[in-house]
């Protein structure tokens, strides 16, 4: 598609915005999509992130008044670490608390003199705590809400249409009275 593209119309400057939506509009919007024909690895939908993102959102009016700018720095960490272990299908809970119990073991190492001297951390010591190497040794925290609640949807939806076949069936199977 995009060399086709490309050789018929070779001479469209990339704009802003474009007045119609022609040919050469439709090759103005596909360039950014090129990554995924020649990327098969990525994915073309983003809706785990915007489920991801849904959360804090709807939190923003509880989360109007933190306290202080520390507060909301603190909240946006939080997010984070949740929004990582879903990501990585680990039970949130178990994985923070995991987490933050062995932390204080690993006070003397790299890691934290690297972070104590404002550098960025690039042990490896603390890398058997992350959300995917974490659920390697703990398999039986493995996040299964999404899959009990796509089930239920399935459930739900199956149901839903079981009843309007048959809602539908009542109105158009008369009895022999009505004749």
């Amino acid at each position: 598609m995009k060399w086709r593209l490309v050789a018929c119309f070779p001479r469209v400057r990339f704009v802003k915005r474009l007045p119609t939506r022609s040919i050469s509009a439709q090759r103005y919007t596909a360039i950014p999509l090129y990554r995924y024909t020649e990327a098969g690895y990525l994915s073309f939908e983003n809706n785990a992130v915007e489920r991801l993102v849904k959360n804090p959102a709807i939190g923003r009016k509880k989360n109007l008044f933190v306290g202080c700018e520390r507060g909301g720095h603190d909240a946006a960490v939080f997010y984070s670490l949740v929004s990582s272990a879903k990501m990585n299908a680990v039970e949130p809970f178990a994985w923070l608390s995991d987490v933050f119990t062995k932390l204080p073991n690993h006070r003397d190492g790299e890691a934290f003199e690297q972070a104590a001297a404002g550098q960025p951390v690039t042990s490896t010591e603390l890398d058997e705590l992350l959300p995917d190497r974490w659920l390697e040794s703990h398999p039986q925290h493995a996040w299964t809400i999404d899959t009990i609640r796509r089930k239920e949807r399935e459930a739900k939806e199956k149901s839903r249409r079981q009843n309007r076949r048959r809602s539908h069936l009542q109105f158009t199977v008369r009895s022999p009275e009505f004749y």
